[in-house]
């Protein structure tokens, strides 16, 4: 079993590896997961120091683990609005289920998140990545940070 510790130091070795990736082309995408991850983690952390058993259905939904985390109680109102923004634009391009996709799965479902998209390549999909995932990567950004902030 793994303690709130154990999450937050996680969370912050897959935020480190997955900064690590986005300067990799081709890695790109399991960039995404691992940022995916680690804010999963953080959630965790914040849920195991407020000793809250998670449901089953609420085991890789990150909405639904911050709900239930209690990690809203170290936040004001405002505070915890803007996270909740954050978290909805991780939500859309992360799901637990990536670890055990392809790149050329990953790239289905990321165009499946993208209106009209014409990608049609692995390269076309890093650049598009690159360019167009600033709001998921600084999102990801701001709840570590958040996370690093209320953890002491």
């Amino acid at each position: 079993m793994c303690t709130a510790d154990n999450y937050f130091n996680a969370s912050l070795l897959r935020h480190e590896d997955s900064r690590f990736l986005q300067d990799d082309e081709e890695r790109i995408i399991g960039s995404i997961y691992l940022a995916g991850l680690s804010v999963e983690c953080m959630i965790r952390a914040h849920k195991e120091r407020h000793h809250i058993e998670a449901g089953l259905y609420d085991r890789h939904d990150l909405r639904r683990l911050f709900d239930i985390s209690g990690w809203s109680r170290e936040m004001t109102f405002l505070e915890e609005a803007e996270l909740l923004d954050k978290l909805t634009i991780v939500n859309k391009f992360w799901h637990n289920g990536f670890r055990y996709y392809s790149n050329k799965q990953l790239k289905q479902f990321i165009l499946s998140k993208v209106p009209g998209s014409r990608y049609n390549r692995i390269g076309d999909l890093n650049n598009y990545v690159r360019r167009k995932f600033t709001d998921f990567f600084e999102a990801v950004v701001y709840i570590i940070e958040k996370g690093g902030r209320t953890w002491n």
